[in-house]
């Protein structure tokens, strides 16, 4: 460390003991000795860098506002050797040269204090900026989990309302075919003596189908009102089907499909059996 540096350590020290005990600075003027032993050399000029950083660094903002003060007491003493040069041991041009560099020291910790004390300002404008965007955004992620859990709800009671219709929908099928399966077979099996037992079959396989068929239909229609998909395949599948009929309702609904196919092949079965059975029984 150089002179200069030296020097200029000095003059934080004695600004930093005068901000520790500035209550009883009033009392103790012993730090202005200090102020004029170090400026009293000639060559020495306060470096407003390493300033700048003790201003920052290490005092608080209360001792920073507060040691403007204390540098004018400091100057207010020097001004009244000056007007009384009997009582000091130097003269009043050297004192009057001290004054002048303790007032530029003055005007660079105002300067400085002003600026650290915006830039504190806008730290503090900044944080409570920060503080309010966070509240936002947790506001903003509180707004989407309601608003999730409303549409949630919705889909709950839309839900509730297609499965209502669904359900009602299979009692008003279950009726319909009890009422209407029983009415067909009470007439058939009424009829048993009129019949044989190839007609009756063919007839049981087309009520079956129809009354299959009517169901299936009914499903299908509450399906599409109920927004439920009554399909074989899966949610979200992206399989291409046949553009043709039959294909298509194998490949949806096989179900279907193979209910009708068996019963049709069991009708035509039983047709020839029936045709065959006529001719080998005529005369």
């Amino acid at each position: 460390m150089n002179v200069h540096n030296e020097q200029m350590e000095a003059l934080l020290n004695v600004l930093r003991n005068c901000v520790s005990n500035y209550n009883n600075y009033d009392n103790d003027l012993s730090y202005v000795d200090s102020l004029i032993s170090i400026y009293q050399q000639d060559d020495f000029r306060h470096l407003y860098n390493m300033l700048s950083q003790f201003l920052e660094r290490e005092i608080m903002a209360d001792q920073r506002d507060h040691l403007p003060t204390v540098i004018e007491r400091a100057m207010e003493v020097i001004t009244n050797r000056i007007e009384n040069a009997e009582i000091s041991e130097m003269s009043p041009d050297e004192l009057e040269i001290i004054n002048e560099k303790l007032s530029k020291l003055l005007d660079h910790i105002i300067l400085e204090g002003i600026r650290l004390n915006r830039m504190e300002a806008v730290q503090r404008i900044s944080d409570k900026n920060n503080q309010l965007f966070q509240k936002i955004t947790e506001q903003e992620e509180q707004n989407k989990k309601i608003s999730d859990n409303i549409k949630m709800l919705d889909e709950k009671v839309n839900g509730f309302n297609s499965q209502s219709i669904t359900i009602l929908s299979i009692f008003a099928g279950l009726v319909l075919v009890f009422s209407s399966g029983i009415e067909l077979f009470s007439q058939t099996f009424s009829n048993l003596n009129e019949m044989n037992s190839i007609k009756i079959c063919i007839y049981l396989l087309v009520i079956g189908m129809i009354l299959f068929d009517i169901v299936f239909m009914m499903f299908y229609v509450v399906s599409k009102i109920s927004h439920i998909d009554i399909s074989t395949s899966k949610p979200n599948s992206k399989k291409v089907y046949s553009k043709y009929f039959f294909c298509r309702l194998r490949q949806r609904y096989p179900y279907v499909f193979w209910f009708n196919t068996i019963c049709f092949i069991l009708i035509l079965l039983m047709l020839r059996i029936l045709y065959m059975t006529i001719t080998y029984t005529k005369p």
